[in-house]
């Protein structure tokens, strides 16, 4: 008898990379937030992003959300930021 495949996102190395990734982005986030001088939910709102979302990715918040690479170029993009990713 063969065993049951384990669940989407069930798998260990799954998980981890999540970890890592929310990890990483949180602090990349939180690093560019800081970098910033002005009004910070005002640039990012003037660019049509939801200042306490992008906050609340700072923070390592994402509700269970994968974090996309497509968000993190948006938030560089408002904070006149570049984004690059490297794996060493």
């Amino acid at each position: 008898m063969s065993k049951p495949k384990p669940a989407k996102g069930a798998n260990p190395f799954n998980e981890a990379a999540a970890v890592i990734a929310r990890t990483e982005s949180s602090d990349a986030v939180t690093e560019a937030l800081n970098d910033t001088g002005g009004n910070v939910a005002k640039k990012l709102a003037a660019q049509g992003l939801d200042p306490a979302e992008v906050f609340a990715l700072a923070s390592g918040k994402t509700g269970g959300q994968d974090v996309k690479v497509k968000d993190l170029a948006a938030v560089a993009l408002a904070l006149g930021k570049t984004l690059k990713i490297t794996i060493d």
